[in-house]
């Protein structure tokens, strides 16, 4: 799930609970290097905007990476 880096925490916290587990992939906007360090230690994930396509789709190939891991070592 791509969210604004500002409602990702909440988010986060609903999808633990959710049956499926989405990955919730942050999004910032221009950040600075002080928020996008803060924002890649909370998060795994982290999508810079604007950016090229390629690299939507590839944070989207990491998130589903992450989330067959999870899933993985679940079992």
């Amino acid at each position: 799930m791509l969210a604004d880096v500002a409602d990702a925490e909440s988010l986060e916290q609903l999808a633990r609970s959710a049956r499926s587990k989405p990955v919730i992939v942050p999004v910032v906007y221009k950040p600075t290097k002080a928020q996008q360090n803060a924002a890649q230690k909370e998060f795994h994930l982290l999508l810079k905007a604007p950016n090229n396509p390629g690299q939507y789709l590839a944070a989207i190939d990491q998130a589903m990476e992450l989330k067959a891991g999870l899933e993985k070592s679940r079992r």
